[in-house]
């Protein structure tokens, strides 16, 4: 257990691989946290609440996390960093960590709390990805005919996206995605388990083997817009029309570049709990208070709340 504790310093990410391990009022604090080189690493620290890996990426609802959560919308401007505690609020310039428990909006005139759905799963690598390589720390591969882009999106294989490798612990982030739909193409960095020699070289605490063992991946960005979004569906119809607060107001979806759903952004798929979208349902259009999406709709409904949007890759 790490109780009041600040974890710092560390390079790349923190993989607490024990099992059972316990943060209580811990900080996470990684060297690079002013260093952010683009949005799929911003994106990757977020996700995994400043660099923190716990087993499978188990997320305890128990553990209170404070860590740095990067702005990546704006990577360069002052206060790009926000001080993110368990149920703190979300939005589309700070998304919430898969340790978040639950999610409201931030700055926004609603308190109003949603659980932060896990997105992580595990996949056989042998069985289902082909063309690996490891080339010093760059991960390439490509996925199968299955794993189109919505089915990429549901496993966590966005851009931003962290791979961890259960049979070493080796964590990579997802830094491309592009090809194909049926077969798209990954590349990803490593981010623990190397050292470099005096000769530049990239030398691995232990061999990655391209052919054994799962991966286990979670895509992050899950936000909240500032104001409560609601909408009016038409099943058959890729338009969400009438976009506001239960109140009319509808300001905050506009086609700038100040809207808080943009274009690629997608709303997040639960089938059990929200079937009104298919998986892969991105948002292609923005207008004044309206959406567009890449798929028809799949259920007709009135201001219905849209609480739970994903950043788009």
């Amino acid at each position: 257990m790490f109780r009041d504790c600040v974890l710092g310093g560390y390079k790349g990410v923190a993989p607490l691989m024990t099992a059972g391990v316990r943060l209580d009022n811990s900080t996470l604090q990684e060297a690079d946290q002013y260093n952010m080189p683009g949005q799929w690493r911003a994106r990757a620290y977020n996700t995994l609440a400043g660099g923190l890996v716990l087993p499978r990426f188990a997320s305890c609802h128990a553990q209170l996390i404070s860590y740095l959560g990067v702005n990546e919308t704006s990577l360069s401007v002052d206060g790009q960093y926000l001080t993110s505690r368990g149920n703190k609020s979300s939005s589309r310039d700070y998304p919430a960590s898969i340790y978040t428990p639950s999610l409201s909006p931030a700055d926004g005139t609603s308190s109003e709390e949603h659980t932060n759905p896990q997105a992580v799963g595990q996949i056989d690598k042998a069985g289902s990805f082909t063309a690996m390589t490891l080339t010093g720390r760059v991960l390439s591969f490509t996925g199968p005919s299955w794993f189109d882009y919505g089915g990429a999106d549901a496993s966590g294989y966005v851009v931003g996206g962290v791979i961890i490798d259960l049979p070493t612990g080796l964590v990579f982030f997802i830094r491309t995605r592009s090809g194909p739909s049926a077969a798209p193409v990954f590349t990803a960095e490593l981010q623990n388990g190397y050292s470099v020699s005096a000769s530049g070289t990239i030398v691995l605490a232990m061999p990655f083997a391209v052919g054994e063992g799962n991966f286990c991946a979670a895509g992050g960005g899950v936000f909240m817009c500032r104001e409560p979004l609601f909408a009016t569906l038409t099943a058959g119809n890729p338009t969400l029309s009438a976009c506001g607060r239960a109140d009319g107001y509808g300001g905050f979806i506009n086609n700038s570049a100040a809207s808080q759903v943009q274009v690629g952004d997608r709303p997040f798929v639960d089938q059990r709990n929200d079937p009104s979208f298919y998986d892969g349902t991105r948002v292609t259009v923005v207008g004044a208070g309206s959406l567009t999406l890449n798929s028809a709709l799949a259920i007709s409904a009135t201001q219905k709340r849209l609480p739970l949007w994903v950043r788009g890759s």
